[in-house]
């Protein structure tokens, strides 16, 4: 079985949200740091709920939180090390799993399901423009 061979290493449990968190940090330039108002708009959910992930992941060590230098009422976050590590390892388990999955098909099949995915997720991403 595909899970069985692909699991998380050993570290912090985190929820769904708290690795969707990871992943907008992640989207872009990563030495970059991003508002609370930027994170919570990339989550589509309230400041409040993205300011209670960052508190969680600041717990865990997977997100720093500063205070911008020009303006020091604005809040920033970015990956710390050991978020960047967690997402890294998440990434390459996602690809491997892929990877099994698509391994079982012949290279028609595998380019009509890259075809019938992109047709599937394609207005979700031109909604995200």
């Amino acid at each position: 079985m595909v899970f069985a061979r692909h699991q998380m290493p050993p570290g912090p449990d985190l929820s769904k949200e708290e690795m969707r968190t990871l992943w907008a940090l992640g989207m872009g330039d990563t030495r970059r740091r991003k508002t609370m108002s930027e994170l919570a708009e990339l989550l589509n959910v309230p400041l409040s709920t993205a300011t209670n992930l960052v508190d969680r992941l600041c717990e865990q060590a997977m997100v720093v939180r500063t205070r911008s230098d020009k303006d020091r009422r604005v809040v920033e976050v970015q990956m710390s090390p050991q978020g960047k590590q967690r997402q890294a390892v998440a990434r390459a388990l996602r690809l491997a799993m892929a990877k099994d999955w698509l391994e079982p098909l012949d290279e028609g099949e595998r380019h009509m399901f890259l075809h019938l995915m992109e047709k599937i997720t394609g207005p979700a991403q031109e909604g995200k423009k």
